[in-house]
């Protein structure tokens, strides 16, 4: 029997907590080195206060948490470098009652004592015993060739990793079935440089030429305006089931003007600013196109590309360029000290994937989208 175990806990934490638990930390921590492992940079790095934040807003999805220890450690008085792993789940509550998204770290350190494979052991009698059946993880992997030796095809047909790879193996192992992969890629900001503003004011000039006067740019940092909640909220929801997502279970997501202000409250609260960029269709008054950028306070330079979404009826008008360059000059005048954006595309989305190649994007690996049906 190895020698850990496990403790469970559910956030959001209790009011009298003032200060995010050892084993939090030590989930955090955990989390971290794994990071610094697989990507081999500090951009992913969080912070106990702003993991505890983002907890504490369980409205739309639940979010569970474990913390991994030696067996006979006690949880009230462990330290945060005794926590040997952790794991998380987020199960949502208003929409896709099966689902769950789960992600398992352990310190690279506590690696090849079993000790992964025990805790998704509980996770996974947790998650049954809620009735969730359908369970979505992620691993990076550098891309490997069609027919290389131990290659692995996501089901989409397009994307390929070593199958061999340890995250690999686990997920695969354990009933996971790789439905997509996603290319990982990197820009890296050239704010200084006149040309690169000179080439994103030429991105922008031209897509919004294409688009024509029907189309106008609407832009916000922080929380979404009260005028544009509800319409907001339209495009979130088509986010959930528009977007490529091969074989995943993905039911469309129930959005409104209260969850838009929800999602926003807890992005503040846990340190993170957004800059968005909307285009708006002026015959209709709906918004046509949405994209926006996100960079946690306590490590600025590392921002992340979130949602971007063309509606369906307006494609073909290079409104996703022309919000994605916009966007991109309003980052570097409301986060000066952003250095790089990450951003993960499905392997089949040519279209998005042309535009982020144009804007300077550069490949860096895929993103395994894995998937369980218990």
């Amino acid at each position: 029997m190895c020698p850990w175990t496990w403790t469970s806990t559910w956030y959001p934490l209790p009011e009298e907590e003032a200060e995010p638990s050892a084993l939090l930390q030590g989930r955090v921590q955990a989390a971290n080195e794994h990071h610094h492992d697989a990507y081999g940079h500090t951009d992913f790095d969080d912070t106990p206060e702003s993991y505890a934040a983002q907890y504490a807003h369980q409205a739309y999805r639940a979010k569970l948490c474990w913390a991994a220890v030696r067996a006979g450690t006690d949880p009230a008085g462990v330290r945060p470098d005794e926590v040997l792993a952790g794991a998380t789940a987020h199960v949502p509550l208003a929409d896709n009652r099966t689902s769950a998204d789960v992600a398992l770290v352990v310190r690279p350190s506590a690696r090849g004592q079993g000790i992964g494979r025990r805790l998704f052991d509980h996770v996974a009698a947790d998650l049954a015993a809620r009735g969730r059946t359908v369970w979505t993880t992620a691993s990076f992997h550098p891309a490997a060739l069609p027919g290389s030796p131990g290659s692995l095809t996501a089901k989409s047909g397009a994307g390929t990793i070593d199958g061999r790879h340890a995250a690999a193996s686990f997920a695969r192992n354990r009933g996971f079935v790789l439905e997509q992969a996603e290319r990982y890629s990197i820009l890296r900001l050239l704010p200084d440089v006149p040309h690169w503003h000179a080439d994103l004011a030429t991105w922008r000039r031209d897509a919004a030429r294409h688009a024509g006067p029907d189309y106008e740019l609407l832009q916000w940092v922080g929380r979404t305006p009260e005028e544009h909640l509800g319409p907001l909220a339209a495009l979130r929801a088509r986010m959930s089931v528009d977007v490529p997502s091969a074989g995943l279970e993905i039911e469309e997501e129930h959005w409104d003007a209260d969850r838009v202000r929800a999602h926003d409250d807890g992005r503040l609260a846990a340190g993170e600013r957004a800059v968005t960029t909307a285009v708006l269709h002026r015959p209709t008054g709906d918004l046509a196109a949405y994209t926006e950028l996100l960079w946690p306070h306590h490590h600025p330079t590392g921002v992340w590309q979130e949602d971007t979404l063309v509606h369906g009826d307006h494609r073909g008008r290079r409104l996703g360029m022309l919000a994605k360059a916009a966007n991109l000059t309003a980052l570097v005048e409301a986060n000066p000290a952003a250095q790089r954006v990450h951003t993960w595309n499905a392997v089949e989305n040519t279209h998005m994937l042309a535009i982020n190649q144009a804007l300077g994007f550069v490949a860096q690996g895929l993103e395994a989208a894995w998937q369980r049906r218990a």
